[in-house]
């Protein structure tokens, strides 16, 4: 089992005669390939249902024992960093112990069906801060490491979607973008459906709902990424099929792993970019803000949480070629309209 626990802040050493911090679980992520993860601009994305499931290919390894067990309900991560909540109430909309109020509370996650989220002035938090902007999530960098303690900055979310049709899949397209002191940008990370390290759009995402059960991805997928349900993915080359029509192992056997893409109460999605990663920790200045404009589309039955977890020690370098119809997680399959190669 890939798991330790972490005694020692990664950025420094700490003499053997100081007392140690209290230890905390970190769990491993594998290396990315053609199996483990797919690159979405910026953000590569983990499904930890399958990580679980492929545990024995050693393209999945190393990786944490029970990665499909991490808690995804309210009060798993009420202490936890919390961007979008639909929860009433309670720790879980309130960073402030976390992030000592040098962040934003959680945004409320649209619960109704076809709602949407799209972050703005009329539903932005009610706390500020220093350097807080306007219609986007929030978080001075300084606030963000120390709780980090050395861990990568890894975002999780817990798909909520209901049922496996096309019109019930969810929707997401993000940016985090970097200011200084000034309120300059200095730099600009995506999550996106468009090529791998393509950079961030200027203006508005292009959204096209998927309300017609016949709908292309593939020759018309706009600029958000999609989620589902219900599919297999290749053992070999790590290509989904069978998209929303698979409702059990046996549906996949023997060449296919299962995926539910819907966890319950437990995240579905690591998702980490390399390059936020090393911003945050290596460029950036404490003072400086790290903000987030996320907008979801096509909700379905009860709302989404996404939140920022301490526990991960991914090993994440490399980034692979991302492909048409091929998974990127329980719950989201991000599809891309670029060859993918398989495995060697």
């Amino acid at each position: 089992m890939s798991t330790f626990f972490r005694c020692l802040p990664k950025p420094a050493l700490v003499a053997l005669a100081l007392a140690l911090p209290l230890c905390a679980r970190a769990d491993l992520l594998p290396p990315p390939n053609e199996l483990t993860v797919i690159q979405y601009n910026d953000f590569a994305v983990y499904s930890l249902e399958l990580l679980e499931k492929c545990k024995a290919d050693p393209r999945c390894q190393p990786a944490s024992a029970d990665l499909d067990k991490i808690g995804g309900g309210p009060g798993q991560i009420q202490d936890l960093v919390v961007i979008l909540s639909s929860a009433a109430g309670g720790g879980v909309n309130d960073n402030t112990p976390p992030l000592n109020d040098l962040g934003d509370n959680p945004f409320s996650s649209p619960t109704g069906n076809g709602e949407a989220l799209v972050m703005g002035a009329g539903n932005e938090p009610t706390n500020t801060f220093t350097g807080d902007r306007t219609g986007s999530w929030d978080v001075q960098i300084g606030a963000l490491t120390d709780w980090l303690f050395g861990s990568d900055l890894v975002f999780l979310l817990n798909n909520n979607q209901e049922g496996d049709n096309i019109n019930q899949w969810l929707q997401a397209w993000a940016q985090v973008r970097i200011y200084d002191d000034s309120g300059v940008e200095q730099a600009c990370f995506e999550f996106s459906n468009t090529a791998p390290n393509s950079g961030c759009m200027v203006g508005q995402p292009d959204l096209v709902l998927v309300t017609d059960p016949a709908y292309d991805f593939v020759t018309n997928p706009g600029d958000y990424v999609g989620a589902f349900t219900g599919y297999c993915v290749d053992k070999v080359t790590g290509a989904a099929y069978d998209l929303g029509l698979a409702g059990n192992d046996g549906d996949c056997s023997p060449d296919g792993y299962f995926v539910s893409g819907n966890l319950g109460n437990f995240a579905d999605n690591a998702i980490f970019s390399q390059a936020l990663n090393d911003y945050v920790y290596n460029t950036a200045e404490s003072d400086w803000i790290l903000s987030l404009d996320l907008r979801l589309a096509n909700n379905t039955n009860g709302g989404e949480y996404v939140w920022i977890t301490n526990q991960f020690d991914g090993d994440i370098t490399t980034v692979p070629v991302p492909g048409t119809l091929l998974l990127l997680g329980a719950g989201l399959l991000l599809l891309r309209t670029v060859r993918r190669p398989t495995a060697s």
